[in-house]
């Protein structure tokens, strides 16, 4: 199937999307149009052709939100920084609201915060903890918010007004986490006691005790749908349970430190860690899989959870601040097509990372005027993220710095030589 037959496709399937018989085409032609794209752009003359389809203007704005939308589905595209909040003091846990309006964290200092997601104002402090607060969630309907403290204790809070509501006690040492079930009927803590535990949230009888760490467990949450539980722990491992059994499903490996929170992306599929190492971790939750690293804070990271769309990560560090990851890039203010050219080019160099492949210098040249169109931090991200690929050296042109070089050379001379003009 060559590209005009996909572009044929792709546009007639925009014409006639209200027709079930023409929705599986959709299904069918996106996935083969982005492959065709992704491939077409190892070379400059593939490419050409595909910018001339990307150009004609019957290739409108709903057939390329098909193609994005298609683009983030495959979860092939780097995370990249979105939005920082900065706190006074250390922040240990975040998380959304279920409407991801709002974003609550949980400080240090002994209070919990409530905030507004999409302007960074606090909204609410929630007080009453006796020690330091290491997690703060919503209930599934956001009404409530439970939190764990070093006191030993969690407890419920009313999102609206700040009321505590219950407490839950019993574990033999610190409570480092406690989340809701989806349900909103159970809440999970976990604890110094180096276990993690299930709670009846109106009577706050104790259900189930999941024991295996080889140290503390300082985060525990539920999947979507209830049956697992997450734990991570100080044994650099975070663990996937079934929660109705108890029974361990999957050790996850690869942090070089402590692991201080694992959580469940909004379609159970993923899970997201974060470390004493400086780097958050996103895994299949399946296969226990490594999926994506995410590179940036400059201290330990001490939380980390998935906006309700699952397109961004909230992660929490030491170093004072609160970042935002955006799962690909997109710009309201840059054109829609210029966009996807971006997020075509981000997934292609996720993919050729994925295989191994080294660039060969100036092999993705022609691809240099969507690179360009890139924000620095963007560009500079991507050469940090993907190191063994020498991205620069591939895609931009090879004249580039020598011409820039050679230019202030020559500026520098007609300058030296004026002034020795003027002092004659």
């Amino acid at each position: 199937m060559n590209f005009k037959k996909i572009f044929f496709i792709v546009a007639l399937v925009s014409v006639n999307a209200g027709y079930a018989m023409v929705r599986p085409l959709a299904d069918i032609a996106a996935p083969v149009a982005l492959n065709t794209m992704l491939a077409a752009m190892d070379t400059p003359q593939r490419w050409v052709g595909v910018e001339r389809n990307l150009d004609d203007e019957r290739f409108g704005t709903n057939e390329v939100e098909k193609l994005t939308q298609a683009l983030l589905r495959s979860r092939d595209i780097p995370w990249f920084l979105n939005k920082t909040l900065e706190h006074r003091s250390s922040a240990s846990s975040a998380s959304f609201s279920p409407d991801g309006r709002s974003v609550v964290t949980g400080s240090w200092d002994g209070t919990a915060r409530i905030w507004d997601a999409a302007t960074g104002q606090l909204v609410r402090t929630l007080q009453g903890h006796q020690y330091a607060i290491d997690s703060a969630s919503f209930s599934p309907d956001g009404r409530w918010v439970v939190t764990a403290s070093l006191d030993g204790t969690a407890r419920i809070w009313d999102a609206a007004t700040g009321a505590f509501v219950r407490t839950l006690q019993g574990h033999q040492g610190m409570v480092y986490s406690a989340s809701f079930s989806p349900d909103g009927r159970s809440v999970v803590t976990a604890s110094l006691d180096r276990t993690a535990r299930i709670w009846d949230v109106t009577t706050g009888q104790l259900l189930h005790i999941l024991q295996g760490h080889q140290s503390w467990v300082y985060s525990a949450s539920f999947s979507p749908d209830s049956q697992w539980v997450v734990t991570a722990s100080g044994d650099h491992t975070a663990r996937i349970w079934n929660a109705n059994t108890g029974q361990l499903l999957h050790i996850l490996h690869g942090h070089q430190s402590w692991v201080y929170s694992a959580s469940f992306s909004p379609d159970g599929q993923r899970v997201v860690t974060a470390s004493q190492d400086h780097t958050a971790k996103i895994w299949n939750a399946n296969t226990g899989q490594l999926l994506h690293i995410l590179h940036g804070h400059q201290g330990a990271i001490y939380s980390a959870s998935f906006s309700p769309d699952g397109q961004r990560v909230e992660t929490v560090s030491g170093d004072h601040t609160a970042k935002m990851w955006q799962y690909g890039f997109t710009d309201q203010k840059v054109d829609i097509k210029l966009q996807f050219k971006q997020i075509l080019l981000q997934t292609k160099l996720s993919a050729l990372h994925r295989r191994g492949q080294a660039l060969r210098s100036g092999s993705l040249v022609h691809l240099y005027p969507i690179w360009n169109t890139l924000p620095r931090n963007i560009r500079n991200d991507l050469v940090r993220q993907f190191p063994r690929l020498n991205i620069r050296a591939a895609i931009e042109p090879t004249n580039y710095w020598p011409t820039i070089i050679a230019g202030g050379v020559g500026v520098a001379a007609l300058g030296a030589a004026a002034y020795w003009l003027l002092r004659k």
